[in-house]
């Protein structure tokens, strides 16, 4: 990216609503109609302010289906040097509006449609780096042990990666996956195929 002058970088951090989105920006991902729920502004306003982010080199977007998505760059990237990128996000943490912001974020992020394809079509490859967090192997293959009598019949229901049908095979059940991304059973066939299932 060529230099920018400085009266537009300066002018992109000069709103405290600009502010506000590089604050949020940079802790989630987040589309432009979960950033009108949360900043209250209207979607032109959001879209307007976006624009001026994005031509000052703040953002990272991606298209993935019909939305939008951006993220704050990383400070290693920002064209105007990773001191300046750092000096503005911490005024931004300073807003008063920081805590009404991340009760609004945090909501929203408890919202978000787990049924749309596009959230799981964005998270596949790093899901099973997530369920670790909230999962344990051991309970798992305790749990299917228990319950699972050999023979049986299963239909895996929202499969994601195919975590679970390795540890379902080895009972000797017969087994259908479902899920309705795409990308997800994509990496649960890879799962299937290295096992031998």
């Amino acid at each position: 990216m060529p230099a920018l002058a400085p009266r537009t970088l300066f002018q992109s951090v000069g709103d405290t609503n600009r502010l506000r989105l590089i604050r949020l920006l940079a802790r989630e991902e987040l589309n432009v109609h979960e950033m009108v729920r949360i900043l209250d502004l209207s979607q032109p306003g959001v879209s307007k302010h976006l624009a001026v982010l994005r031509e000052a080199g703040w953002l990272r977007q991606r298209r993935q289906g019909t939305r939008n998505w951006y993220s704050l760059i990383g400070a290693a990237e920002f064209p105007a040097g990773a001191q300046l990128h750092a000096a503005v996000l911490q005024q931004a943490r300073r807003l008063d509006e920081a805590g009404k912001d991340d009760d609004a974020l945090n909501r929203v992020l408890a919202g978000r449609d787990m049924d749309d394809p596009a959230v799981f079509a964005g998270i596949a490859e790093q899901w099973d780096r997530i369920r670790q967090s909230f999962e344990h192997a051991d309970i798992q293959a305790g749990a299917v042990g228990a319950l699972v009598e050999p023979m049986l019949r299963i239909i895996d229901i929202g499969t994601g990666t195919g975590a679970l049908l390795p540890l379902l095979a080895a009972t000797g059940a017969r087994l259908t996956a479902v899920d309705n991304s795409p990308a997800m059973l994509q990496k649960a066939r890879a799962l299937c195929d290295r096992g031998g299932l």
